[in-house]
């Protein structure tokens, strides 16, 4: 492959736990981080979301339920750069055609914190 890659470095606390960490994007405003983080062995996978703070990350927070439903797998986050506060992903939940689907939800990124 043409280029060269660094050394990967771990993001920290803040988003990774003894918990299954994947699947990071970063919401439109290019600073905020939406990632999939749960049990891969287990009945449940969020999604969660943490804000840049200090050269680092804020405390993750779960995205809540209309993104995330309790006792199911939301995984695959994603954002296109032409549809600025919308957000893709992968869930499985009742009513839906297929085991996992995949759905669109608007949202909007809080300001910054002081």
């Amino acid at each position: 492959a043409a280029g060269s890659w660094g050394a990967a470095v771990n993001l920290g606390k803040s988003i990774n736990t003894t918990e299954d960490d994947f699947d990071g994007a970063f919401l439109h405003d290019d600073r905020t981080i939406v990632f999939s983080s749960g049990d891969l062995e287990g009945k449940e996978v969020r999604l969660f979301a943490a804000a840049p703070r200090g050269g680092g990350y804020d405390r993750r927070m779960p995205l809540g339920p209309d993104v995330n439903t309790a006792g199911h797998w939301t995984l695959g986050p994603a954002v296109s750069s032409r549809e600025p506060g919308v957000l893709y992903f992968s869930a499985a939940r009742e009513g839906g055609p297929g085991r996992m689907d995949i759905y669109r939800i608007a949202y909007r990124v809080p300001g910054p914190r002081h």
